[in-house]
């Protein structure tokens, strides 16, 4: 059992607790108190259930021998009372995905495949779903990676279950290193150890978060977060992820880094920003597919027909007539 018995004091003092006589203090448990204060940061991230966020930033490439940076431009809007959820990366590519199924724009968004809810898509390139929640949690979180991830629900089961490692405290703030439960239903059956940045005086957001290796020293990677509130929910401004090197620590420079403009905060979303055709571009039209059929002979897969874009050419229609016939 890990106690630490000045830290749970602290702990008691910033999360409002009667503060017990020393004698009684040094019996609390320290992984009482380290789950107190995750339920509340995730009941801190479960306020913001819709929105529209503008993401503006950098991330890092590498290819063959070929590095630098790639500029990203992302349009999100999603509502969780739905469920659904739309991402564009400019004219290139969308994402959409409801209760029912995922819905992958590719070539200029002129080829749509759809897929099952809850498919993994890891290794598909182009711009792929995260949830918004998870910022923080996972590498890489505008593209999935190559093996399969935790959904946010299961983070927060996880982390209530998790190891209480060390707590201590950071100037106004609180760092808890846990490590979250091996599950064998998991494909991804890993230890994940974390450390966490947490501030008690704005309901416990995280501002740092790193994933640590859990049998050797060094940090897999670190993210940094700035929050503000919008309509009274707080929300993530700017966010970095810098990548480990091994025991030395991650790299100074960030791997990505965004700005988020919020709008729309935790208001309703009208149904039709989720229909079939928000994903081609304006004015154009995209080819759907089924894929992978739930049974032999399903109606549901392969070709699927065409979709019509419900907004007009950015430029409309010029008039030609002005020019001289051909002779």
């Amino acid at each position: 059992m890990v106690r630490n018995p000045i830290a749970v004091v602290a702990g008691c003092l910033l999360l409002g607790l009667f503060v017990l006589p020393s004698a009684w203090a040094e019996e609390i448990d320290a992984n009482e108190a380290v789950k107190r204060m995750v339920k509340r940061m995730f009941e801190t991230r479960d306020q913001l259930v819709s929105g529209r966020c503008s993401i503006a930033g950098f991330s890092e490439f590498s290819r063959g021998r070929s590095f630098g940076d790639t500029e990203e431009r992302m349009e999100l809007v999603f509502d969780d009372r739905v469920p659904a959820f739309l991402i564009e990366d400019g004219m290139d590519s969308a994402f959409l995905a409801n209760s029912e199924f995922q819905y992958h724009a590719t070539h200029m968004r002129t080829h749509v495949e759809r897929f099952p809810a809850g498919f993994n898509l890891s290794g598909r390139g182009s711009v792929l779903p995260f949830d918004i929640h998870l910022l923080g949690f996972v590498e890489n979180p505008s593209k999935r990676i190559d093996r399969g991830e935790l959904s946010y629900t299961q983070y927060k089961e996880w982390f209530a279950h998790a190891e209480l490692l060390e707590i201590a405290k950071a100037r106004e703030q609180l760092r808890i290193k846990v490590r979250l439960p091996r599950s064998a239903s998991e494909a991804a059956d890993i230890d994940r150890t974390y450390q966490l940045w947490l501030d008690p005086t704005r309901d416990y957001v995280t501002t740092r978060i790193e994933q640590l290796y859990s049998d050797r020293d060094g940090v897999i990677f670190r993210d940094e977060m700035l929050w503000e509130k919008v309509n009274n929910v707080w929300v993530i401004t700017h966010f970095r992820q810098l990548n480990g090197r091994g025991a030395g620590g991650p790299s100074a420079k960030p791997a990505l880094q965004w700005k988020l403009i919020w709008s729309d905060v935790n208001k309703k979303i009208p149904d039709s920003e989720f229909e079939l055709e928000s994903l081609p571009n304006p004015g154009r039209e995209a080819r759907i597919a089924g894929r992978f059929a739930q049974k032999i002979g399903d109606r549901d897969y392969g070709s699927l027909g065409v979709i019509q874009s419900r907004e007009p050419k950015p430029e409309g229609d010029p008039d030609w007539s002005s020019l001289p016939p051909v002779e």
